[in-house]
C-alpha cells in the first residue's frame, strides 16, 4: 500500500512537471514580465478608440493609464527578481521616473486650462511607460527570454 501511494505521488509530481504547472520562481517571474509587456503592446494604437466625447475619453484614458502603471510595476518587479535588482537599475529607474514626470508635465503645461490637458498628460505617461517597458525588455533580452 505504501509503495502504491509513493508511486502515485511520484506520477502526479512528474505529470505536473511535464504539464508546466510546477514552475520555478524564475520561470514564473519571466512569465509575469512577458504577460505585463504583452498586455501593453497589444493595446498600442487602440486606446479609447470608442470614446464618444471628451468626458468618455478622459475616463477611459485615466483607466488605461492606471492599467499601464500596474503592468509596468509587474514587469519591473519581475525583472528585478530575474536579474537580482542591481543598484544601477534602481537609480536608472528613479531617473526615468523624473524624466517621465517632467516630460509629461511639460505637455500638460502646454495645454494647461484646456479640456485636453488631462488626456494629453495621460497619453504621454502611457507612451513613455510602454517605451520604457520595451527598452528594458530589449536591454535585458537574455535573462528575460531564456
Amino acid at each position: 500500500m505504501a509503495r502504491t501511494l509513493s508511486a502515485s505521488i511520484l506520477v502526479l509530481f512528474i505529470a505536473s512537471l511535464i504539464s508546466g504547472r510546477a514552475q520555478s520562481p524564475a520561470q514564473q517571474a519571466q512569465n509575469n514580465a512577458k504577460q505585463a509587456l504583452q498586455s501593453q503592446l497589444s493595446k498600442e494604437g487602440k486606446d479609447c478608440s470608442d470614446a464618444r466625447n471628451n468626458l468618455d475619453d478622459k475616463l477611459c484614458i485615466t483607466q488605461v493609464s492606471q492599467q499601464t502603471e500596474q503592468d509596468m510595476a509587474t514587469f519591473y518587479q519581475n525583472l528585478k527578481q530575474i536579474i537580482g535588482s542591481p543598484p544601477d537599475l534602481e537609480e536608472a529607474q528613479q531617473a526615468w521616473l523624473v524624466y517621465r514626470q517632467k516630460s509629461c508635465g511639460a505637455i500638460g503645461s502646454f495645454f494647461e486650462g484646456g479640456t485636453g490637458q488631462v488626456g494629453f498628460e495621460a497619453r504621454c505617461d502611457i507612451q513613455l511607460t510602454r517605451s520604457r517597458m520595451k527598452d528594458l525588455d530589449a536591454i535585458y533580452n537574455l535573462p528575460l527570454h531564456h
